[in-house]
C-alpha cells in the first residue's frame, strides 16, 4: 500500500489562518520553522490538498493545533475521478468539474499565484501578499446629493473624504468576497491601482484551490487579449482554446457551461479600445444568455463607459483603511525580506509607526490606493523613512497614475481616450486644483469642472476655434478619461467631483505656483497671504522643494510671520519679553530653539493662569487643562538644535503634576494651579516672580494634606469632606489677595490665538527650511537667528 498524506478539512483552514493571524506569520515564515525549503507544502495545506504526513503533522504543531481535529485523510496519489454511466447526472457532472480541474490546476498556479509589485524585481506569491478587499454596494457615483450636503458633511474633517450614504452617513463597507459568494453576476468598479486585477486573481486561486465556490472550474481573461485583432473569437472560442491548451476537449467545455459549471472571470473592460467595447457588449450578452447558469465577474474602472449587463449586480472597490495599509505594509516587507523575515516584521512595525506621525498624513492620504502604497513600501525599503520632501512622492505618485501604470500593463490608449498629451493634462490638472484650493472649494459640480477645463483649453492652438457647444463636449470627454484612466479627479455623487484625496490637490495647488512664481513674482505675494492657514501648509511644503530658487519664498515668508505682531501692540511686547527672558533661561541650548520653547511655554502657562486663577470659577469643572500640552513644547525646539532636551530638575512630569479627574473641581484647579506656578517659576517665565512665589508658597501649604493623602482617596474624601468649606474660604483669600497685582499677560481669546497662529507660521518655516535641499546656508541662518524675534 503506498505512502498516505493528509489534507486539511475546511474547520481547520480557518482554524489555521487564524493562528497564522494571531503569530503574525506569512506562509514564508511557517515554511522556515516546519523546516521546508519551499512554500509548495504550505500553499498545498491552506488549499486543503495532500500534504505529507510528517509536514502535516509539523505545521499543524508550529500552529498549535491538533492535527487530528484538522485532518481529512485522502490517498497521495491523485485519483482519476472516472464518471460512472450508471450514477446519476449530478455524480458525472461532479466527477467532471474534478477531472478538468486536474487539468487545470498547475498552469492557473503558474499564471496567477503571483503578482508583481511596483519596482520590486521578483515577483511575489499572492497569497503572502495579499489583503482581504472591501466594498461599497452602494456606488458612489450613482447617488444624487446636494453639492451643499457635501461641503457641509467635508467641514466635519477635511483630512479625508468620506463616502456618503443615502441618510448622510459614513456609508457600509463589506468585505468582496462575501458579496461574491452571494451573488451569481457581479461587476466590480474601481480607481485605477485599486487591485481589481489582484482580486480576480485571488478569487480564480481560491477557486482553483477548492476554497471558493468548489464546484466550479476557473477562468481568468483579460478582455484585451480577447480584442486584440481583427479577427477577434468569439468568447465560446477563447475559452474553448484556451481550455484545448491544458488538454480539455471542446466538448467537455461546454458540457460544463450548459450545466453552468464555470466561473468566468473577465478583467478590465476599460481597457478595451472605445471603438471595440460595443461589439464585445453584444458577444459577451449574448454568451452570458446563452450559457446563463455560469458565474461572472466583470472589472472595470470607474468612469469607463460599461453598457447595461442584465442580471449583473455592481459594486465598487473601497479605498484602504490604516489597518489594511497596517496588514499590506507588513506582508510587504516580510515577503521581500525572504528568510530575513524578523528583520521584514521589524520594519514593518516601524513603517507603521512612522506613518502616524502627523507630519506623515499626506503620505496616508496617498496609501489608500493599493498602487501607490506598493510604491510607498518601495521607497521606504530602501532608507526605513519617509522622504524629507514628500514632493518627491507625490511627483512619482502622479507619474505612476496618469502613465507609468498604464505602460507597465501594456495598455495603449488612443487618441479618443487621451485628447491632452501628457504635459497638457498635468498642467490642466494644476490649473484646476489651484482654482478650487483657494476657492476652498474641495468638491465641486461637474459643469464647474467642466467651465475650468474649457477655460484651458481655449488657452490651446488646437481649441481656439471650438465652439461653445464643441468645447462643452471635449471638456465633458476629457473629465471623464482623467477619472478613469489616472484616477486623480473623481465622480463622488452624481455630477460632484472632487479631487482622489486633499493631498494631491495641495500638490497641485503647489505645482501651480511654482509656475506662476517663474512668471510672475507677485505669485509668492499672493501664497504668503494664506501662511496662518493650516490647509496651506502642505502646499508651502510642496512649493518650497519643487522652486529652484527658494530664498525669495522664504524671505517672503519671514516678513509675513513678522508682520503677524504689528496689528497689536501687546503681542510684540510679550515677543520681546520672550527674548530678554531666554538670554537668562536655564537653558543652554540655541538661541532660537530656547525662545521657541520659552514662548511656547509661557502662552501655555499663562492659559492656565487664567483658567485657575478667577476663584469665583472655583467650583466649576476644568475643561481641558493647559498643561496637557506642555510636551508639545519640545517639538519645535528639537527641530532647531537637535541635542535639545530638559534638565531632569525642569522635564514635564504631567503624571506628578496633574490629579485625578474624579478630585472634587476645586481641589482639581488649586493643583492644577500649583503646577502652573511651579513651572513659571522654575523656568524664569513670570512677569512678577515674587508675586507668584508668595502665591506658590500659600498654596502649597494648603495642599499639603492633598499630597499627603492623595494616594489613598478614602482617607481624602473624609478629609475633603471635614474641611472643604474652610479650605476654599481661605483658597480664596490668598486668590483675591494675588488678583491685585500684575500676575500674567491675561491674554484674551483672539489674542492667544494671535500668538498661536504667530507660532505656527514659525514652525511652518522652520519645516520649509529642514526640507529645502537649494536654499542658500546663508539665509537660513539668518533666518534662524532672527526667528522669535520682534522687529518693528
Amino acid at each position: 500500500m503506498g505512502k498516505r498524506s493528509l489534507s486539511a478539512n475546511a474547520q481547520g483552514i480557518i482554524q489555521a489562518k487564524e493562528a497564522m493571524a494571531r503569530k503574525q506569520w506569512t506562509h514564508q515564515v511557517l515554511a522556515k520553522k516546519v523546516g521546508v525549503k519551499t512554500r509548495l507544502s504550505i500553499s498545498k495545506f491552506f488549499a486543503g490538498r495532500p500534504v505529507e504526513r510528517r509536514i502535516f503533522i509539523e505545521i499543524c504543531r508550529q500552529l498549535d493545533l491538533s492535527w487530528q481535529e484538522v485532518a481529512t485523510q485522502v490517498p497521495d496519489e491523485r485519483l482519476s475521478p472516472a464518471r460512472n454511466p450508471a450514477a446519476n447526472q449530478p455524480v458525472e457532472l461532479n466527477a467532471l468539474v474534478a477531472e478538468v480541474r486536474a487539468c487545470c490546476q498547475d498552469q492557473i498556479e503558474t499564471q496567477l499565484d503571483t503578482v508583481q509589485l511596483w519596482d520590486v524585481p521578483q515577483p511575489i506569491s499572492l497569497a503572502d501578499i495579499y489583503i482581504d478587499v472591501e466594498v461599497w454596494q452602494d456606488i458612489p457615483n450613482r447617488r444624487w446629493f446636494d453639492l451643499a450636503d457635501w461641503r457641509r458633511h467635508f467641514q466635519v474633517n477635511r483630512d479625508q473624504f468620506y463616502e456618503l450614504s443615502p441618510d448622510g452617513t459614513s456609508q457600509e463597507r463589506v468585505l468582496a468576497m462575501a458579496v461574491l459568494a452571494r451573488l451569481t453576476n457581479l461587476i466590480i468598479w474601481g480607481k485605477p491601482g485599486t487591485g481589481k486585477t489582484t482580486f480576480l486573481q485571488y478569487v480564480a486561486t481560491q477557486c482553483n484551490h477548492g476554497n471558493f465556490a468548489p464546484d466550479r472550474v476557473p477562468i481568468y481573461i483579460e478582455l484585451r487579449d480577447l480584442v486584440q485583432d481583427a479577427n477577434t473569437l468569439s468568447l465560446l472560442d477563447y475559452i474553448c482554446q484556451d481550455f484545448s491548451d491544458r488538454g480539455v476537449s471542446g466538448e467537455t467545455v461546454k458540457t460544463l457551461l450548459q450545466a453552468g459549471k464555470l466561473l468566468i472571470l473577465l478583467d478590465g473592460w476599460d481597457e478595451v479600445s472605445p471603438s471595440r467595447r460595443f461589439s464585445l457588449f453584444n458577444k459577451l450578452r449574448w454568451f452570458c444568455n446563452r450559457y446563463p447558469k455560469n458565474r461572472y465577474v466583470i472589472t472595470c474602472r470607474t468612469g469607463a463607459d460599461l453598457y447595461r449587463f442584465g442580471r449583473f449586480t455592481e459594486v465598487e472597490l473601497a479605498d484602504w483603511t490604516l489597518t489594511q495599509i497596517s496588514d499590506f505594509a507588513q506582508k510587504y516587507f516580510v515577503a521581500v525580506a525572504g528568510v530575513n523575515w524578523e528583520k521584514g516584521l521589524a520594519k514593518a512595525a516601524e513603517f507603521r509607526v512612522q506613518l502616524e506621525y502627523p507630519e506623515n498624513r499626506t503620505i496616508q492620504d496617498m496609501a489608500k490606493t493599493p498602487l501607490l502604497l506598493s510604491f510607498i513600501c518601495h521607497v521606504f525599503q530602501s532608507q526605513a523613512h519617509f522622504p524629507r520632501q514628500q514632493a518627491r512622492l507625490y511627483q512619482e505618485g502622479l507619474d505612476i497614475l496618469l502613465q507609468k501604470w498604464d505602460d507597465g500593463k501594456g495598455v495603449e490608449r488612443d487618441s479618443a481616450e487621451q485628447p491632452l498629451s501628457l504635459v497638457n493634462r498635468l498642467k490642466l490638472l494644476d490649473q484646476v486644483a489651484s482654482v478650487t484650493f483657494t476657492q476652498q472649494r474641495y468638491c465641486f459640480a461637474q459643469s464647474q469642472v467642466e467651465h475650468y477645463i474649457g477655460d484651458y483649453l481655449q488657452t490651446l492652438p488646437d481649441y481656439q476655434d471650438v465652439d461653445p457647444v464643441g468645447l462643452q463636449i471635449q471638456s465633458q470627454g476629457i473629465l471623464n478619461a482623467i477619472e478613469c484612466h489616472h484616477g486623480v479627479l473623481v465622480e463622488r455623487s452624481r455630477r460632484l467631483y472632487s479631487f482622489a484625496n486633499w493631498s494631491i490637490q495641495q500638490y497641485l495647488t503647489a505645482r501651480e505656483f511654482t509656475t506662476k512664481t517663474a512668471q510672475n513674482p507677485d505669485a509668492i505675494a499672493e501664497l504668503v497671504t494664506h501662511l496662518t492657514e493650516q490647509s496651506w501648509r502642505e502646499v508651502f511644503l510642496f512649493t518650497v522643494t519643487r522652486l529652484r530658487h527658494p530664498e525669495g519664498l522664504i524671505q517672503a515668508m519671514k516678513q509675513g510671520v513678522d508682520q503677524l505682531l504689528i496689528p497689536d501692540q501687546r503681542l510684540g511686547q510679550f515677543v520681546n519679553w520672550i527674548d530678554h527672558r531666554s538670554k537668562s533661561s536655564p537653558l543652554s541650548h540655541k538661541s532660537a530653539a530656547v525662545r521657541a520653547f520659552d514662548f511656547a511655554l509661557a502662552l501655555i502657562l499663562d492659559q492656565a493662569l487664567v483658567q485657575t486663577l478667577n476663584s469665583y470659577r472655583l467650583n466649576q469643572p476644568l475643561e481641558a487643562p493647559p498643561l496637557q500640552q506642555l510636551p508639545s513644547c519640545l517639538s519645535l525646539p528639537q527641530k532647531l538644535d537637535v541635542e535639545f532636551t530638559l534638565p531632569e530638575a525642569l522635564a514635564f512630569k504631567t503624571k506628578e503634576y496633574l490629579p485625578k479627574e474624579s478630585f472634587p473641581p476645586p481641589l482639581y484647579r488649586a493643583l492644577i494651579l500649583n503646577a502652573t506656578l511651579d513651572y513659571s517659576l522654575k523656568f524664569n517665565l513670570a512677569l512678577n516672580p515674587e508675586r507668584l512665589g508668595q502665591l506658590a508658597r500659600s498654596l502649597n501649604t494648603l495642599l499639603h494634606p492633598v499630597f499627603e493623602f492623595q494616594s489613598n482617596l478614602e482617607i481624602l474624601n473624609q478629609w475633603w469632606s471635614n474641611h472643604r468649606h474652610s479650605w476654599i474660604e481661605r483658597v480664596c483669600f490668598f486668590l483675591g489677595q494675588h488678583h491685585q497685582g500684575e500676575h500674567d499677560w491675561q491674554f484674551s481669546r483672539n489674542q492667544r490665538r494671535s500668538l498661536w497662529d504667530y507660532y505656527d507660521a514659525n514652525q511652518l518655516l522652520v519645516d520649509c527650511l529642514r526640507i529645502s535641499d537649494d536654499l542658500n546656508t546663508q539665509v537660513q541662518q539668518h533666518i534662524e537667528d532672527e526667528l522669535f524675534m520682534y522687529r518693528e
